[in-house]
């Protein structure tokens, strides 16, 4: 009994995966279908932000070590970040 049941399994999904197959019927059409998926894609729009590295305890003077602020800074633009997509209701 399992036999059939898998053989029925596998028959319906080769027909399946059959019928969603379409063949090209010219060399052009498959340009013609990427034309058509560049139009549906399209470019990211990001803000521009600049972050100042200094506002949380960076000192530029070539001697003290600023790994601290660097990881304050980035703790502070990950928590910004999931808030803006956890608030986020459409994409621009």
């Amino acid at each position: 009994m399992k036999k059939y049941v898998l053989l029925l399994f596998v028959f319906l999904i080769s027909i399946q995966t059959s019928a969603q197959y379409k063949p090209w019927t010219s060399a052009k059409q498959p340009l013609k279908e990427i034309k058509a998926l560049k139009k549906q894609i399209k470019k990211p729009k990001f803000r521009k932000v600049d972050y100042l590295i200094t506002d949380f305890g960076a000192v530029g003077d070539g001697k003290t070590k600023n790994t601290e602020a660097f990881k304050k800074r980035l703790k502070n633009v990950m928590q910004k970040a999931e808030e803006e997509l956890l608030f986020q209701t459409e994409f621009s």
